[in-house]
């Protein structure tokens, strides 16, 4: 399910409306009482790919995708070895590029966030470019329910033609290469494959991302 809005708005439990944050003893007590949050590991990567034939077995492409829509974003649940077999054919063919591999630890229901990156100037505004990650798990009895919104945006140097004689100019610009915000429900021992083809929103570039959560 898309997120035009991004992750929703969480409403705190009682215990949280309750309990100050500062009070460290009474979480603990909590804890002993209901017991402690579970971890979960979610990993992601972040691919620029050209041909993706060459990348992943043919077979693949006789899977329909569990998710389409118009705008080119595709989504299929794969199995942990198919993921990894993907991840590996991605990484290995020529011409691909690694662009982020966010990995985090969180607990169940717990939101996270993670951003690398820098600022630069660009026409005299500050840009934040670099990857923005956010992430919401709840655990279910067989599968994890993962709100996930995921943009990368990266600088790109742009040289002008010189026809005067004078040096060549050089200017900055940004290109957004996925920007991703769904919900999505991925059964135990299964991740996420999307690809995103969107040529209008993403100014032509062709990403694929890979996200899997893992909890004990």
């Amino acid at each position: 399910m898309l997120l035009p809005d991004g992750i929703p708005a969480q409403k705190l439990t009682l215990l949280e409306r309750w309990i100050p944050p500062t009070w460290g003893w009474a979480w603990r007590l909590k804890e002993l009482i209901l017991g402690r949050i579970k971890p979960i590991e979610l990993k992601a990567a972040i691919f620029h790919y050209g041909d993706l034939s060459n990348s992943v077995s043919p077979l693949f492409w006789l899977r329909e995708p569990q998710f389409a829509n118009t705008n080119g974003l595709q989504i299929w649940i794969l199995s942990e070895d198919e993921l990894d077999a993907v991840c590996r054919g991605l990484e290995q063919t020529p011409g691909n590029e690694i662009l982020a591999r966010p990995r985090v630890v969180t607990g169940d229901g717990i939101e996270c966030r993670l951003y690398v990156g820098t600022t630069l100037s660009i026409d005299g505004t500050q840009r934040a470019v670099g990857l923005n990650a956010d992430f919401l798990p709840r655990l279910r009895r067989d599968s994890t329910d993962l709100f996930v919104v995921i943009t990368h945006i990266a600088a790109v140097t742009n040289q002008a033609t010189a026809t005067t004689g004078l040096p060549i100019a050089q200017s900055v610009s940004i290109r957004t290469n996925v920007a991703v915000a769904a919900r999505i429900q991925i059964p135990k021992g299964n991740g996420a494959f999307l690809l995103n083809e969107d040529r209008g929103v993403t100014n032509g570039s062709r990403v694929a991302v890979t996200i899997s959560a893992s909890y004990r």
